[in-house]
């Protein structure tokens, strides 16, 4: 009994911690604050990392995390760190909203040219409506004011990675 516990405030405790470093590192981002460093970047070792970061979170849901990437390596511009940080936000977005059995996904496709790389994030979650889309990336917001009781979470994720793509000049 003790055991489980300790678990669950160490558990507890380890959210608060994410939840406190999200909060800082939003402000940081506003006020300017934030370090960005760009150099070029094996998109598929910055993907495997952050899934790999996901995993326990999805077993935990009995959520399938899938990663889909190319064969050869796919270099870009990025800061690795705002990368990783944004594609384990991302996926753990969808394994929150993803019901038991479900799957979450991430994928990495280059343009033909070369040009550009599309990361997707897919998941067999609820789903967004519509006309909930425009505030998806605002800050302390979900998208649903009755999913606030049912999920938990500040509501930063989603902000916080669309701050981290505007500093890499990228967009979500």
């Amino acid at each position: 009994k003790q055991s489980e516990s300790l678990l669950t405030i160490w558990r507890s405790g380890d959210s608060l911690l994410g939840l406190i470093n999200d909060m800082l590192d939003f402000s940081r981002i506003g006020a300017g604050k934030y370090p960005t460093v760009i150099s070029r970047t094996d998109l598929r070792s910055s993907a495997t990392t952050a899934v790999y970061g996901c995993r326990v979170l999805a077993e935990e849901g009995e959520i399938e995390l899938q990663l889909d990437l190319p064969e050869e390596p796919v270099v870009a511009t990025v800061d690795a760190r705002h990368l990783i940080r944004i594609l384990t936000l991302l996926p753990s977005n969808g394994i929150k909203f993803t019901r038991r059995g479900g799957k979450v996904g991430l994928r990495i496709t280059p343009s033909d040219a070369g040009e550009s790389v599309a990361v997707e994030v897919w998941d067999t979650g609820i789903g967004i409506r519509p006309e909930k889309l425009e505030s998806l990336f605002d800050p302390f917001t979900q998208v649903d004011g009755g999913l606030s009781r049912q999920y938990e979470g500040a509501g930063l994720g989603l902000a916080l990675s669309a701050r981290l793509c505007r500093l890499m000049s990228a967009t979500i």
